[in-house]
């Protein structure tokens, strides 16, 4: 496609050099046969160019509109627009004929319009509306010129999207920097197991460049292109990477035959790829390859025959003098009648990722992944999970450290040309769970620092279990991680009043790193009393717990003894007796909803002590202000009557 796409762009050059692009044809009969040639050959970008050029002349002709609107469908991050194009297309369809042949003076659009807008809609979001203008086509469509069986596949991915809405999968995506993103596209990124080397696809003009980068000191370094090194010359991509990066599988089209061929890191430099044997590579079509770790077993696509029925997934041992045994076919449930394609296996060798158009799908292609069993059989393909996948094709979904993360390339829709660039995923589960990082500071309203006593307590607020318990620097600075959940922030300092605040921490939420600060009044005391703080890892002082907790409550404040002639009672203060619903804390089952991340503000009351003090304590600043004035005006009378008699 991009051969000829050069070739015509080389013709023009040649032959019409200084003829603007618009003046390349002396009608618009031609303007729409290279229009519909470009369409046929995939070129959407110049056959929208030319499309636009032909309805600016008849803005009423449906068929220009139509085809527009799969232009657009068909271009990574422009399918919102194909929505307008196809909706008008849709209002003005041509039934009448059996076998629809477009032609130059063709106005209305033909019946597939009606399932190209089901398309757009369904990748779009707009499931609901998908399944009602696929349900129209079916409908009205002849069946026979179009299969009912591939629209009610479609109608089952809308159902589908539909149900996986509501068990999405959690992960953070995280775009690499502008090293490796540019303003071109960037596909089909491979990395060694420890994620030092990186080797993509930059999709420059006329040719798809092969490029390395390294990463060191943090960072990605400037990407250098191997495309040359490698010997491959028109399409040519890499499909997989080994774990020591020495060597690189890459997939060539080969006159659109397709073939799988490796490449070698020695000496510092990659040597000329070379074809894989006959068992690998067969007249029939290849087209992606991974290796395990160990380099001994190599997983790849074909559809040759004996398999399940267009590309299916194979394997192959590597024999004692390093060829390639014969393919073996995975089999079901891994294949199915429908296409698998670029299959990955972790580094422990016991999950294979890959993409399907089978299985429980959402539209286009999407990544599941199958473990391998105790008894070497594979398990049923699960899906990657909602977010993951999407409505449209999911394909080249590279796992790393087994699959806790991984790279793929996506629609970066922050530009307005919305290239590919490619991400880094970090795919939460019950065994990765996703941590967040909890810090802050601890301060003192007198402004001291806070003491080596000083405590931060993380308390699940479901359970009542202390998570975590950590003592902030002189500072009053501290930090530590915790898992997604519901938590009470306890701070804890010596002759300071106790402090609590509730964090909300959902995985779904976008901030990771959540900050806290907190101001500790201090403490009313009788004279001679000490408080002796806790470290005990359960609950640091008492904190009204949901009924089902089983936690006991504990570190309730001791009575001071009592002096002669009187009660206990009567020596405590108000503050330190135990009430049923203590004041820094309000029962849990009374709590508001929170949005994730979000902070309570502190629950703490200032005690009737307190204030009385603070009272006090300005009145007598109050009164030494006055005395300061008074006497200072005294001394001024004083030095001008002096003044005045000498």
């Amino acid at each position: 496609m991009r051969i000829r796409k050069t070739v015509i762009i080389l013709l023009s050059v040649l032959f019409l050099t200084g003829t603007a692009h618009s003046q390349l044809y002396s009608n618009l009969r031609e303007v729409f046969a290279e229009a519909e040639s470009f369409f046929l050959f995939e070129e959407y970008d110049d056959a929208l160019f030319l499309y636009r050029k032909l309805l600016a002349d008849n803005p009423d002709n449906h068929y220009v509109i139509y085809r527009i609107g799969l232009c657009y469908l068909n271009m990574p991050g422009q399918k919102k627009r194909a929505l307008e194009y196809l909706e008008k297309a849709a209002g003005n369809i041509d039934f009448s004929r059996f076998s629809f042949r477009p032609g130059y003076r063709t106005v209305k659009a033909p019946p597939d319009a009606i399932f190209y807008l089901g398309k757009a809609y369904h990748v779009n979001y707009l499931f609901e509306e998908a399944l009602e203008t696929y349900q129209w086509f079916l409908d009205v469509m002849d069946e026979r010129v179009y299969d009912p069986e591939v629209v009610k596949e479609h109608i089952l991915a809308s159902e589908n999207a539909i149900k996986s809405t509501n068990y999405p999968v959690f992960f953070n995506k995280v775009r690499l920097d502008e090293q490796i993103n540019t303003r071109f596209s960037e596909t089909n990124p491979v990395v060694s197991g420890d994620e030092s080397v990186l080797i993509f696809i930059r999709e420059l003009p006329f040719y798809n460049a092969i490029f390395m980068s390294r990463h060191e000191n943090g960072k990605w370094g400037v990407p250098v292109e191997i495309t040359t090194d490698l010997g491959c010359e028109g399409d040519c991509f890499p499909t997989a990477l080994s774990h020591d990066a020495d060597e690189i599988y890459l997939y060539k089209t080969d006159d659109y035959i397709g073939n799988i061929y490796v490449s070698r890191y020695e000496n510092g430099e990659w040597g000329t790829a070379e074809k894989l044997n006959n068992n690998i590579n067969t007249e029939y079509w290849e087209s992606h390859a991974s290796i395990t770790k160990d380099g001994k077993t190599l997983y790849f696509t074909s559809n040759r025959p004996g398999g399940h029925g267009g590309l299916d997934i194979y394997k192959s041992h590597k024999n004692e003098k390093g060829d390639w045994g014969p393919a073996i076919n995975l089999g079901k449930p891994v294949n199915t009648p429908y296409n698998e394609e670029t299959p990955f296996i972790t580094e422990d060798g016991s999950t294979l990722y890959f993409s399907s158009h089978g299985h429980f799908n959402i539209g286009g292609y999407n990544i599941f992944y199958s473990v391998k069993m105790d008894d070497g059989e594979w398990s049923v393909p699960l899906s990657a999970g909602y977010g993951i996948n999407t409505p449209e094709d999911d394909l080249f979904f590279h796992p790393v450290k087994n699959g806790r993360y991984a790279y793929m390339s996506r629609v970066n829709y922050e530009f307005e040309d919305t290239p590919l660039d490619i991400f880094r995923y970090e795919i939460f589960s019950d065994t990765h769970p996703r941590k967040f990082s909890l810090s802050g500071i601890m301060s003192l309203t007198e402004g001291l620092s806070v003491s080596s006593m000083a405590r931060v307590h993380i308390i699940d607020a479901v359970t009542g279990d202390t998570i975590v318990s950590t003592s902030p620097r002189a500072t009053g600075e501290w930090e530590t991680k915790v898992e997604a959940g519901e938590y009470l922030i306890a701070y804890e300092e010596r002759d300071h009043r106790s402090l609590t605040r509730r964090v909300s921490l959902k995985d779904d939420q976008e901030k990771s790193e959540i900050r806290l600060e907190a101001f500790l009044e201090p403490e009313y005391r009788l004279p001679g009393e000490i408080t002796e703080l806790s470290d005990d890892p359960g609950i640091p002082f008492d904190i009204d717990l949901p009924e089902e907790s089983a936690v006991r409550q504990r570190h309730i404040p001791e009575p001071v003894p009592a002096e002669p002639g009187k009660k206990a009672a009567d020596t405590i203060p108000p503050d330190t007796v135990k009430t049923e619903d203590p004041p820094f804390c309000r029962p849990y089952e009374e709590e508001a909803e929170y949005s994730p991340g979000e902070i309570t503000e502190d629950t703490e009351e200032v005690s009737r002590p307190v204030r009385e003090r603070n009272y006090i304590f300005f009145l007598l600043l109050l009164i030494v202000l006055i005395a300061a004035f008074v006497a200072k005006t005294r001394f001024y009378r004083s030095r001008k009557n002096d003044n005045e008699q000498g």
